[in-house]
Formats: structure tokens, sequence, C-alpha cells
């Protein structure tokens, strides 16, 4: 999701999701930054708290009913501050399934990779760690740990982290409207994690993933929502991407290779697509505000026809094909 706290530069966005196994979901992100309930705690000393390894499978849980903002007519089936932050949704309602793959601090190519594979080009630094360490907000959630140039806030509900992010150094504590966050809950319903930088650490990051046992596991919504001031985003603005966006998953057969230049370790294998479908956009290209919706089963058969829709409980709009809306 391309929204920031504070005014900010994103450029370079590499975003997409996986579906690893039956049960379990991974999203990615990662981009060029420019600009001036329980505590939960970790298992031993400083290792961080989320466990590296999937899930064992089971049988596939019933999904919830699709959001009426995501009816395609298709059944699935067939500069202001030195503190910043990256808002990231997690479609998923187990708080508790939720997993940092710390690994990808190992693999900084790992996005290029995959943006490599949707888009053929025209033409690394050192691990930083941190334990987690939990805030108790009553029967909700909040987790707090150190990635990269990150303090990662994961929060069971967006209207949780303007109080958690006070946790925070105060170099990276970014400035917070409630509004936002308020809107951002009754949009999305699910858990937010919330990436704290400074500005004055731009540069590339390392890749963010997090594992997750999806609300909706029969679709892909790639999170573009756009918002780099600090404010509610407009859901009716023209906004400008600058995104390489990719899905796969597990059961594909077909799809673009991926060929990883970094080398992976045993944990992570698992979450990563060896095969993907997306897209890229030019830096420039111009659309309505909105996510990207992809259906998991067209992902499978190596298609990616794609809608630009709204989150599930925003006012509503009808999905548009990304073909159409690229058309204006």
């Amino acid at each position: 999701m391309c929204i920031s706290i504070a005014p900010v530069t994103f450029g370079n966005t590499v975003t997409g999701l996986y579906e690893a196994d039956e049960n379990t979901h991974v999203i990615f992100y990662q981009n060029t930054v420019s600009g001036a309930s329980n505590l939960r705690r970790g298992r031993s000393g400083g290792a961080p708290m989320m466990s590296m390894t999937a899930p064992a499978t089971r049988g596939r849980r019933s999904a919830p009913k699709t959001p009426s903002n995501w009816n395609t007519g298709r059944t699935p089936g067939s500069d202001a501050a030195k503190g910043n932050a990256l808002v990231i949704p997690i479609m998923t309602d187990n708080f508790d399934s939720i997993r940092l793959l710390r690994e990808t601090a190992n693999t900084p190519n790992l996005l290029k990779d995959i943006r490599r594979a949707v888009q053929p080009p025209a033409s690394r630094g050192g691990l930083r760690r941190g334990g987690a360490k939990g805030i108790s907000f009553g029967a909700d959630s909040v987790v707090i740990e150190s990635f990269d140039i990150y303090t990662l806030v994961l929060a069971s509900r967006a209207s949780l982290i303007p109080d958690a992010v006070k946790a925070i150094e105060s170099r990276k504590r970014p400035p917070l409207a409630k509004e936002t966050f308020a809107a951002l809950e009754k949009w999305y319903d699910c858990p937010f994690a919330v990436a704290c930088f400074n500005n004055e650490d731009a540069g590339e990051a390392k890749p963010i993933a997090y594992a997750y046992e999806p609300k909706y596991p029969d679709q892909f919504l790639i999170y573009t929502l756009d918002g780099h001031d600090g404010t509610v985003p407009d859901l009716d603005a023209t906004v400008e991407l600058d995104h390489a966006v990719f899905v796969g998953s597990y059961r594909a057969s077909t799809g673009r290779p991926v060929s990883y230049g970094d080398y992976i370790q045993a944990t992570l294998k698992n979450f990563l697509p060896a095969k993907v479908v997306g897209t890229a956009f030019q830096k420039g290209t111009r659309l309505i505000n909105g996510d990207i919706l992809v259906a998991v089963d067209d992902v499978v058969e190596g298609k990616f026809e794609a809608f630009r829709v709204l989150p599930p409980n925003a006012p509503d709009r009808a999905p548009v094909s990304l073909a159409d809306a690229l058309k204006g």
C-alpha cells in the first residue's frame, strides 16, 4: 500500500502476494525512500517472536462473503517531519497467524528479481536485528520489532497505531492523524503493519514480507491505494504509479519464472514464488485511486486478469478492469 504518514517520495515500488499453501498468503513490499491484546514477547532472548516456518497444511476453512466492492461479475473458484511510516494492511481475521519473514533481510535483491520476471529491464546492505516486544490494549494486540531501517508496528486494528507508536524512538516516531487510521480501520477491517523510519535513512530498504492466514483465500488484493501526505486518502483522486505488482501460487504450473540471485535460506524458500504473473507500471502512469484485485484461480492458470477496486468497506464503486482503467 502506498500510504505514508508524513510527506515523502517513494519510487521503484515492488509489491505483491503469493499463495504459499492453502492456508497461507504472503505479502511483499519494497521501495526506495526519498525525503529530506496480549503482552507478546519473544520466546527466548532477542529472538523474534514470530515463527518463520509454514503452518501444517490442513483443510481450507470457509471464507466470508466477498465484499461488494470486489463484485467483478466473475465467480471466484471458477518532509515536514523526520519520523515517517509505511502503512500496510494485512487481510486476515487471525492476528496470531501473522509472522514477519525476517530472512528477507538477507535477500536484498528478492523483489528486484521478481520485478525482472514481470518486466525485463530495458537496458546490498547489512542486517539489523531486534527482538519483538508487545504492548497490551485490552483484548487487542500490538507487536513492535526492528527490521533493517524500520521499526515495525503490527496492530490487530488500525486505530491502535497512534498510541502504539509512542513506544518508538523519537527519531522514527511519525506525526499521526487519527482520522487517517479511523478511515483505514473502517475501510479494511483487518490488522495493519506500520513500518516506521527516519527520512534521513533514505535509500533502498530490505524487502518486507509477512505470511498470514488469508481472510479471503480465493482473492489477492494488491495494496496500491495512494496517499503520501499523511491525510485520509482521497478515493476519487487520480494518482501516479511507479510500481511493479505481482501475484503467484504454489499451485501454478505456468507463469513467468523467477530466477533468484540471492542465496535463499531453507526457511524462506517455501514462501517465495517460482513463477509469477503481473505487470510493471511506467513511472508517471495515472490511474483512479484504489487497490488491485486478482482471483487466485486465474493466477494458478497463469493469467493476470486484474481489476481496480476500492477497499472492502469503502464507499461503493464498481470494479474496473485494469486494462480499462489504464485507458482512462
